[in-house]
């Protein structure tokens, strides 16, 4: 692997990991929606010059989409931040992994093998750890607003998959 193309692998953990620590403080101070609407401001108006071209899915289904994958889910996950550390916020909310794939083999008739039940079990284990074993542990109801935010985004994406017809671009750029 070159090292470029590891750099490339390695970002968006990087970037995920960032914006939990600095959303932390951020949050804390200014509303969560608000915080959520500046992002996805700037996101939608870089998105409009550098990707320019209409939608081909129809707004409501545009609008469940980023209802479920962005506009919810940041609320539910951004609101419990402030509540709990990021770290914490960060490995409970790898649910939406094992939700995605739950929610594909239920929605969309994915094949679910050996691999995948291993993965999804593993995951959810791993969280019930990072929840039950700190000397302190995180309040309840941040938790399970994080996990079910987790699930809201994974729904988000079966809906996508299920009902956009647009590439990935446009539907991000929807979504902003």
């Amino acid at each position: 692997m070159q090292s470029r193309d590891l750099g490339l692998a390695l970002m968006p953990p990087l970037c995920w990991g960032l914006t939990f620590a600095l959303s932390k403080p951020v949050v804390q101070h200014f509303p969560p929606l608000f915080v959520m609407f500046l992002v996805y401001a700037a996101i939608g108006i870089v998105m409009a010059f550098t990707h320019p071209g209409t939608f081909k899915t129809e707004w409501p289904k545009l609008l469940l989409i980023s209802a479920l994958a962005v506009t919810i889910q940041g609320a539910l996950l951004f609101y419990a931040v402030r509540d709990v550390d990021a770290t914490t916020a960060n490995l409970v909310l790898q649910t939406q992994v094992p939700a995605g794939v739950i929610l594909g083999w239920l929605l969309v008739g994915e094949k679910l093998n050996s691999t995948r039940v291993l993965g999804t079990v593993v995951a959810l284990i791993g969280v019930a750890i990072v929840i039950g074993l700190p000397e302190k542990k995180p309040p309840l109801i941040p938790v399970m607003m994080i996990v079910l935010s987790g699930f809201v985004w994974a729904a988000g994406q079966v809906c996508a998959r299920l009902l956009s017809k647009d590439s990935g671009v446009m539907t991000l750029k929807a979504n902003a």
